[in-house]
C-alpha cells in the first residue's frame, strides 16, 4: 500500500461514517481491499485507520501519512527487539504490505 492509498482509504472511512455517533470499541477498522472493513479481530491484516472517524479532509490529508510511517516505524521497533523468526516475519509483513495495492496481509501474495 502506498501513502495515496493508506489516505484513500482513511477519507473513505470517514465519509462512511460520518453519520455515526461513535465507534463500536469492539471493532477493529483497518484498510482492505482498496478500502477499509470492520472486524471484530482483524483478521485480515490490515492498518488501524480508526483514527480518522470525524476528521475532515484537510486533517486527514496532513496527518494519514505520518500515521503511515507511524505503523511500520512501531512494527519495525518491535522488531529491532526480537529474533530469528519472529522478527523475520515482522520485517516481511512490513514489506509486503509496502508494496502498491496491498491494504491488509490477507492481499499479500507469497
Amino acid at each position: 500500500m502506498t501513502v495515496q492509498e493508506y489516505t484513500d482509504a482513511c477519507l473513505k472511512f470517514a465519509k462512511a461514517s460520518a453519520s455515526w455517533d461513535e465507534l463500536d470499541q469492539s471493532q477493529f477498522i483497518t484498510t482492505f481491499d482498496k478500502s477499509w472493513e470492520m472486524t471484530a479481530e482483524n483478521q485480515n491484516g490490515g492498518l488501524d485507520i480508526a483514527w480518522a472517524f470525524h476528521k475532515d479532509e484537510d486533517y486527514i490529508k496532513a496527518n494519514a501519512p505520518q500515521k503511515f510511517v507511524d505503523y511500520f516505524h512501531q512494527e519495525l521497533d518491535l522488531a529491532s527487539k526480537l529474533s530469528g523468526a519472529e522478527m523475520q516475519e515482522i520485517i516481511m509483513s512490513c514489506a509486503d504490505l509496502m508494496q502498491p495495492g496491498v491494504y491488509s496481509m490477507s492481499e499479500a501474495k507469497d
